[in-house]
């Protein structure tokens, strides 16, 4: 089923002429046919006689003339490997900047650094692409004044600073940036693209969809015209400027904001995807923020949509009741220039942006809960869970545990029983789920989910909670994965092998508390391991 904007919708024509139309189908046909593969290039270059052959799509619309910059772009791409000549002559009839950098480094390379000059000079004095901008400027510094370093290389190291985060967040390097600030108290959310473009749909959600006749051509849409074409400040400009005043008095945004959020809620838009926590974070962002930087920045959007709709910061974080935005980055990691455009622009608006370049450690004293279900069956959903068994572990040391039966709601077979010592009667009177979660929430809030297959034990946890309607999220770490890297060459990787090998009590193995304990005694042993590989800092 495909949700439509069925009741916000006044029908009218996409196109106000039949050449409009027939130059956007042209130019949506032929990157469909390159999406598929249904080009041959070796034909095409034989049969084709160059730009000239294609529709001008600069005197129909906006919509034609974008979809036949990336055309042009991909095309021309292609064409270069068969005939270099050709496909520098679509690259240079692109707009797209991506086709401008890759046609001007292509000439540079031919040793055309003359018209690479002029070229570069013409786009620093007239462009309004921001990133083909930042590209231009720092092309020409580099091939022409010999500076060493770009932009982006300069930003990363004017604007950073350095966290040590523990190494077990390398695989989600964000949540675990937010991980350590929630640690210590500090309000952190990962906002990313999100903040921005649900602030500024909402903020401006009746000039965009409701007040324009010809804002939607049909339900089937989902952006409005002036967005698609980037119009959206030329238009409405004197509609945004009276809108963006309420953000003098954050309460009163707030309160519009909350009106329009419960009024269309969920209704398809084509700019953010509708959220539960949204107005929570845009309360707690506008209460925190500059208002005058709100505004600033708001209307840049209005004025770029296009250019300032992506490359966001990941994290928002408040503290002291001080807002920033932080740009994670793991070793290895650069700036994109889309972010590089958009950090900036938040710069220039007033509010607080820096870069987070991680370096991994090992924490001793980043606590563990290492977790082990019992279940009826090893497969979900049709499976649950029969006990819960969980060990915390700080520095080394087991400082508390928790253990329950739980009622699966569902019949413990006879193999099942045989395999674990738990049965029917058992778990008769043992409390749901439900009635444990907020106790396990509160035992495992701020630690490493750990367990023996990590993925069995959170799958069935999470499951849990989704039966209930919450989120379950924790970082997690499988002791059988860090056993094969920090003990290479073992026979077996089980519990009950590695319990053998290493000499650890495993007295009543398939109850959860046991297995647990176990599988904690495991993990100390792998943390001593990596203790002496890492350097630790204290």
């Amino acid at each position: 089923m495909l949700k439509t904007r069925s009741d916000h919708t006044q029908p009218s024509a996409r196109f106000i002429n039949l050449e409009q139309s027939q130059s956007v189908f042209y130019y949506s046909f032929k990157l469909g046919q390159l999406s598929r593969n249904e080009l041959d290039i070796q034909e095409y270059v034989l049969n084709n006689t160059g730009i000239a052959t294609h529709p001008d799509a600069l005197i129909y619309c906006a919509q034609s003339k974008q979809l036949k910059d990336e055309y042009f772009y991909l095309l021309g791409k292609q064409l270069l490997l068969e005939h270099p000549v050709l496909g520098l002559e679509y690259l240079g009839a692109s707009n797209h900047y991506k086709a401008q950098q890759k046609w001007l480094r292509e000439l540079y390379k031919q040793g055309d650094k003359d018209r690479v000059k002029v070229e570069l000079e013409q786009i620093i004095d007239n462009s309004l692409d921001d990133a083909l901008l930042l590209f231009a400027e720092d092309f020409y510094q580099r091939k022409f004044h010999h500076v060493k370093i770009s932009k982006l290389t300069q930003k990363l190291r004017e604007d950073s600073f350095n966290l040590v985060i523990d190494e077990i967040h390398k695989d989600q390097v964000e949540k675990g940036v937010k991980h350590h600030y929630q640690r210590l108290g500090i309000i952190a959310f990962r906002t990313e693209n999100r903040l921005f473009n649900a602030l500024f749909g909402l903020t401006f959600w009746r000039e965009l969809f409701n007040h324009q006749i010809d804002s939607i051509a049909t339900e089937f849409d989902r952006r409005p015209k002036v967005v698609k074409e980037n119009t959206i400040y030329q238009e409405l400009e004197q509609a945004i400027e009276q809108r963006l005043l309420m953000f003098s008095k954050p309460h009163s945004a707030v309160a519009y904001l909350t009106k329009i959020a419960t009024q269309y809620y969920g209704q398809p838009n084509g700019m953010f995807r509708w959220n539960p926590q949204i107005i929570q974070i845009i309360s707690m962002f506008l209460t925190a923020a500059p208002p005058k930087a709100v505004e600033t920045h708001l209307r840049a959007m209005a004025q770029n949509y296009h250019g300032l709709n992506d490359g966001y910061p990941d994290l928002m974080i408040i503290e002291n009741g001080r807002l920033r935005f932080e740009e994670v980055k793991a070793p290895g990691d650069s700036i994109r220039p889309n972010q590089f455009v958009s950090m900036n622009a938040l710069q220039f608006a007033g509010f607080d942006v820096r870069i987070c370049r991680v370096n991994w450690f090992v924490d001793p004293m980043q606590p563990y809960v290492v977790v082990d279900v019992e279940t009826t069956g090893g497969k979900q959903p049709q499976h649950r869970i029969t006990e819960i068994g969980a060990v915390k572990i700080v520095n080394g040391e087991v400082i508390d545990t928790w253990t329950s039966l739980i009622n699966p709601e569902r019949h413990i077979s006879k193999f099942i029983t045989t395999l674990t010592g738990i049965s029917n009667c058992m778990v008769k009177d043992a409390p749901l789920f439900c009635e444990v979660a907020d106790k396990f929430s509160e035992f495992t809030q701020g630690s490493i989910f750990v367990a023996h297959n990590v993925n069995f034990d959170y799958g069935f946890i999470k499951q849990e909670y989704q039966r209930i309607e919450r989120r379950f999220s924790m970082p997690k770490l499988c002791t059988v994965r860090e056993s094969r890297k920090y003990f290479p060459g073992l026979k077996s990787y089980s519990l009950a092998n590695l319990c053998e090998h290493f000499d650890i009590s495993l007295t009543s193995h398939h109850r959860a508390l046991c297995d647990a304990q176990a599988a904690a005694e495991i993990l100390k042993l792998v943390n001593e391991r990596k203790y002496v590989q890492c350097d630790v800092v204290a």
